[in-house]
């Protein structure tokens, strides 16, 4: 079995579905003769991730293969009577962002650094724990590690530490060197997504994206085995 857990690139928003549009866990599963689920939800965060990966991971069996979406550090969660949600910071979304700015509003960019490293590295242990396969990717910006993770977090379990998804895609329109997410924007504006693989949408890739992650997913796989 194949599970992927991440926000609105693993749920694959922006596709048509009622067109039998499908994202890229659909074709990986397909390549691979395997059967998937996917639990990812638009702007998630990547504790909310973390926090599905752990409540699922009782029904992972030994092999089955594991992707997931890093979303931007900067967004965050809240819970209310054990119940986890992404908070938004979007101050369009006016009760979840003034909780947001409440909680998190002088927070240092270390803090969200080591967190989403921590989450990474817990993870990649249980997987390895528990003979699972794992990919982890991120989607746009750079994959900001904390320093004393830096050597204990597995490149194998990254397609790519040093390039996202949307610099692999656009063949360098988002610069990962300069692109750093602050206490403005969970993400980068639509400017960045061009080319054939973003053609159609805005913020997303089409189908034709997703099958080029598929094929990204598939080409690490086989150079990890």
């Amino acid at each position: 079995m194949i599970y992927c857990i991440g926000d609105s690139w693993g749920k694959g928003e922006e596709l048509d579905f009622d067109a039998g549009e499908k994202p890229f866990v659909h074709w990986v599963a397909k390549e691979l003769g395997d059967n998937y689920i996917n639990n990812s939800s638009g702007g998630g965060a990547f504790g909310i991730h973390c926090v599905k990966f752990f409540q699922n991971l009782h029904k992972f069996k030994k092999s089955d293969l594991i992707l997931i979406i890093i979303s931007p550090d900067i967004r965050w969660y809240d819970e209310e009577h054990g119940d986890f949600r992404t908070i938004s910071m979007n101050k369009t979304e006016v009760k979840t962002a003034k909780r947001y700015w409440e909680m998190f509003g002088k927070r240092t960019k270390e803090w969200f650094i080591y967190h989403q490293s921590l989450f990474m590295f817990s993870i990649q242990e249980a997987c390895k724990e528990n003979g699972l396969k794992l990919l982890m990717m991120h989607n746009y910006g750079d994959l900001r590690i904390y320093k004393p993770f830096d050597l204990i977090i597995n490149d194998d379990v990254i397609l790519d530490r040093n390039k996202s998804l949307t610099y692999l895609l656009t063949e360098g329109a988002d610069d990962y060197k300069k692109i750093q997410f602050n206490m403005k924007n969970d993400g980068p504006s639509r400017e960045i997504f061009v080319g054939k693989y973003f053609e159609g949408n805005d913020l997303h890739p089409n189908e034709l994206g997703h099958k080029k992650i598929a094929d990204l997913i598939l080409k690490k796989l086989g150079d990890t085995k």
